[in-house]
């Protein structure tokens, strides 16, 4: 459960408002009164600290919202994967069509790639095509591609701590194969490097000892920190124009 207090913060030039979570204690009633049609309630404790144009994929699409919800809750999934997948789906904005053909995060890219382990896949032209059903499935599959020296997806779910494992997740689904790795396994060299403990040598490929060596760094809370706040530089040099600003501040926050 968390508590949350509201407050801003500067990344590269740019203020964001973010929120600070207490990992302890009981979270605001009210905001769990407000979000009881989108879905369980006791589920979605990160809700309360969303910006609020994030919070609008929920409330007012909140039957499309909970037709998501549902699919993932529904799919066999860890519930690492579960907790990453409702983050990245209203993160991505939900199934609302962006410019680019995208919808819930997915491109014509992805489902051409995803098309061969996800039935009925091939037979879509577009992403605003794709069944809520589906959506578990497509994650999973950039996912699996993303972690397949670590054993696929499931691999996430060897780092105890659920924040951290949803930061790292995202990271692979929001910038995919090497580029992901990249970040992560620099990340990881800092925290490393903060700790005064060897550094692995990059390979932008996330194994299971990159797995394992984030899990080991991020249960203490200087390593946790640490780790957060230098993958959260490391995807915002990518994106200089602040495009994911308030989306990795958001990870960094829930990490603390």
């Amino acid at each position: 459960m968390v508590h949350v207090r509201a407050y801003t913060r500067t990344v590269n030039g740019h203020t964001v408002d973010v929120a600070s979570h207490d990992r302890s204690g009981t979270p605001n009633a009210a905001s769990y009164t407000e979000l009881k049609a989108a879905g369980r309630a006791a589920d979605f404790n990160y809700i309360e600290t969303l910006p609020e144009n994030r919070k609008s994929v929920i409330t007012d699409r909140a039957e499309s919202y909970a037709k998501a919800v549902a699919a993932i809750d529904s799919a066999t999934l860890s519930e690492t994967e579960k907790h990453l997948y409702k983050l990245f789906y209203v993160w991505e904005g939900g199934m609302k069509e962006h410019p680019t053909g995208t919808v819930a995060g997915i491109t014509r890219e992805t489902m051409r790639w995803a098309a061969k382990d996800v039935k009925g896949l091939s037979r879509m032209s577009w992403p605003r095509d794709i069944k809520t059903e589906q959506l578990p499935q497509v994650y999973t599959n950039v996912l699996d591609e993303g972690l397949r020296w670590a054993g696929g997806a499931a691999a996430l779910s060897k780092i105890p701590d659920v924040d951290v494992a949803a930061f790292v997740g995202d990271t692979i689904l929001r910038e995919g194969g090497p580029s992901a790795a990249r970040d992560i396994q620099f990340a990881l060299n800092d925290t490393l490097g903060a700790l005064e403990q060897p550094m692995i040598k990059p390979d932008f490929k996330i194994g299971i000892g990159t797995i394992e060596k984030i899990a080991e760094v991020t249960s203490s809370d200087a390593g946790r920190n640490k780790f957060c706040s230098s993958l959260e530089q490391h995807r915002n040099t990518r994106y200089p124009d602040g495009g994911d600003i308030s989306r990795t501040a958001y990870f960094v926050s829930a990490c603390r």
